[in-house]
């Protein structure tokens, strides 16, 4: 299965450049084989006559969907060049876990980790995450999210660790 998306905004009214294009934007996703999916996705400036963003991920899934394992380079000229890691592991029909790591190549620093303990609940999925990323602090949250509509989630989280204005270093 292949898939590629190439697209452009065209601006009608909001000073639009000489042509009213705005930047080029390609998706693409590929599995060649039940067990293997590739996806690339980037966005180039046409205003700057350059590449903005691009992103690539690997992913491999064991039989059945017990486990996965991806790796992926995230690149954005104006931020940072980064790696990110996903394990997930289904240890019963019941139980997974699911672990994410982001890694900033540039400053040598682990940027987000993100660990996931995941509990199906029939007709719900429920997730419990726990996020830790190095600029803004960690946080907890409960996840639940309706089988029959899995872009719709109810969530709940408290965040720590983020400095609050008037806060003072002892």
């Amino acid at each position: 299965m292949a898939r590629a998306i190439i697209s452009t905004p065209f601006r009608l009214k909001e000073d639009p450049s000489p042509s009213g294009f705005d930047g080029i934007d390609v998706d693409i996703d590929f599995k060649p084989l039940d067990w293997l999916t590739f996806y690339f996705d980037s966005h180039y400036d046409t205003a700057k006559d350059r590449l903005s963003t691009a992103n690539f991920d690997l992913y491999i899934n064991g039989k059945d969907d017990k486990w996965s394992v991806g790796i992926g380079k995230r690149w954005d000229r104006e931020v940072d060049d980064q790696v990110t890691t996903q394990y997930a592991y289904k240890f019963n029909s019941k139980w997974g876990i699911k672990l994410y790591q982001r890694f900033d190549l540039k400053g040598g620093i682990l940027k987000e980790q993100d660990y996931v303990l995941t509990r199906d609940l029939h007709s719900w999925i429920m997730d419990m995450c726990f996020n830790d990323k190095n600029e803004s602090g960690s946080e907890v949250m409960v996840v639940f999210t309706l089988k029959a509509f899995p872009d719709m989630a109810v969530d709940a989280s408290a965040s720590f660790n983020q400095r609050r204005a008037g806060a003072q270093n002892n």
